[in-house]
């Protein structure tokens, strides 16, 4: 539930959902490189394009699509938290968040939008992420990997955090930067914003979906994403 000093602000009865890996940590790298010394452990060797491909969703789905079905439950979640071991010591060193994000996160809760966070990571790799860069207390509601029974694209992720805050999806803004994010949250009934921080090429697939793009927070301000709301039509990228 909202705090009562936010039920006055300009951001009421508005949400800032946020993905987390490559959205508010430039943390991909990490993950790709965990993956390609987790899989060779199996005699598996996968370019990087091929990991991002098969790693979307929940890291159990990753597993199940790198690895086959045939490990059990057991064994599945023992090569989960491996994979996720291997990740937070290769990533420790580098943590940090994607320019002017911090800034954004505070000034947004300043005007009262209630923030989530709506990731595919389990809860140790969130714990470990916003510990590391002191956003514990930022936001209102986190949804993880371990929380939902299927992962992005399905809008699961999403629509619980809607459901939590009691914000109608159409009155979300989802800050994501993969495929499945976006169209997870677009399956969800929500805005969307394209975090492109490497600035590759916009995939085809979504390039219709967004509201717009950004390379990261330095500039965006909240009061310019609310507006976001009440536009149909896809906005010029910033």
């Amino acid at each position: 539930m909202k705090e009562s000093w936010r039920d006055t602000e300009p951001g009421q009865n508005s949400a800032f959902i946020f993905d987390m890996d490559g959205t508010l940590v430039d943390s991909m790298r990490y993950h790709i490189l965990a993956w390609r010394e987790l899989t060779r452990g199996y005699g598996i060797t996968l370019t990087d394009a091929e990991i991002i491909q098969k790693i979307s969703g929940t890291v159990e789905e990753g597993i199940k699509r790198i690895l086959g079905t045939k490990l059990d439950g057991v064994e599945i979640e023992q090569v989960c938290a491996h994979k996720e071991e291997i990740y937070r010591r290769i990533c420790q060193p580098h943590l940090e968040a994607i320019a002017g994000a911090e800034r954004f996160l505070h000034c947004s809760r300043n005007l009262g939008v209630y923030l989530g966070l709506g990731t595919s990571a389990g809860k140790l790799n969130v714990d470990f992420t916003l510990a590391g860069l002191s956003f514990e207390t930022l936001f209102d509601a986190v949804v993880g990997g371990d929380d939902v029974a299927r992962g992005k694209p399905d809008p699961e992720t999403f629509l619980r955090i809607s459901e939590k805050s009691g914000i109608a999806p159409h009155r979300c803004v989802v800050f994501e930067d993969s495929v499945a994010g976006v169209q997870a949250a677009r399956r969800a009934g929500m805005k969307v914003i394209f975090v492109n921080y490497h600035r590759k090429p916009v995939p085809p697939l979504i390039a219709t979906e967004l509201s717009t793009e950004i390379r990261d927070y330095v500039t965006l301000e909240p009061e310019k994403v609310l507006t976001y709301l009440t536009i149909d039509r896809p906005i010029s990228p910033l």
